[in-house]
C-alpha cells in the first residue's frame, strides 16, 4: 500500500512518496550483472511539478545511489543511460513528487537492461 497523501486533500511534495522494490539477486559471484539503461514508465503523462527520482543500492545496509530524475512535462516514460556494473544484488527505489494535483503519477514499471 502506497501512501501519497498528507491528508485527504493534500498530497506529498518534495519526493516524499517512496516505493521500494524487493532486494533481488540479478547476478552471481564472479558473474556479476551490468545494466546500461533504466527505463521508467508511468500510467499517465507528467504535469508541471510532478516527477520521479530513481535510485538503487546493492546492499541493504548501504544508502541509495541516484540513477536520475524524470520530470519532463507531457511525457510518461524516460530512459536513463547510466551504467551500473558488478551487480550481484540490487534494490530499486522510486521517489515521487507532485504539485498537490488531484492525482499523483502512477508508477507502472522500472526496467533495467543492457
Amino acid at each position: 500500500n502506497i501512501t501519497d497523501r498528507v491528508s485527504l486533500s493534500k498530497r506529498y511534495t518534495g519526493y516524499k512518496t517512496i516505493i521500494q522494490d524487493a532486494y533481488r539477486r540479478v547476478g552471481k559471484k564472479r558473474q556479476e550483472k551490468t545494466f546500461k539503461h533504466t527505463e521508467v514508465t508511468l500510467s499517465e503523462k507528467l504535469n508541471t511539478g510532478q516527477g520521479v527520482r530513481v535510485s538503487y543500492r546493492t546492499d541493504l545496509s548501504e544508502s541509495f545511489i541516484e540513477i536520475g530524475t524524470f520530470n519532463t512535462v507531457n511525457k510518461k516514460s524516460h530512459i536513463f543511460d547510466k551504467s551500473i556494473t558488478d551487480l550481484e544484488f540490487i534494490q530499486l527505489q522510486a521517489e515521487i513528487t507532485t504539485n498537490n494535483d488531484a492525482l499523483t503519477p502512477n508508477l507502472v514499471e522500472i526496467r533495467m537492461y543492457e
